[in-house]
């Protein structure tokens, strides 16, 4: 319903995609948003983006911002779910081979 995209891959030199996720969570707490979950859905796996940018830096500027409650989605990482996920992708492309 209240849906907000932020960018969080960023490229050492030249100008990346914007707005990013840290401008977001940042301008979201100062409108007066309370609380908030992020998703980072490309990624299958956590790793160190989700785990530092997300779940420590964008949750502290949240609270720094007047943020109360964060949330972030983890991913699927290696649970059962995402076995079952991958497996229904493959056998959906094996039938169009």
């Amino acid at each position: 319903k209240d849906v907000h995209i932020g960018w969080q891959s960023a490229m050492p030199k030249g100008e990346w995609l914007g707005p990013s996720t840290a401008q977001v969570v940042e301008n979201l707490a100062r409108q007066g948003r309370k609380s908030l979950a992020v998703i980072a859905p490309s990624f299958a796996c956590d790793c160190s983006e989700t785990l530092i940018d997300l779940d420590v830096a964008a949750r502290q500027k949240f609270a720094e911002c007047g943020g109360e409650k964060f949330f972030l989605c983890h991913s699927l990482n290696d649970s059962d779910a995402h076995a079952r996920l991958v497996l229904k992708i493959f056998r959906l492309m094996e039938k169009k081979l």
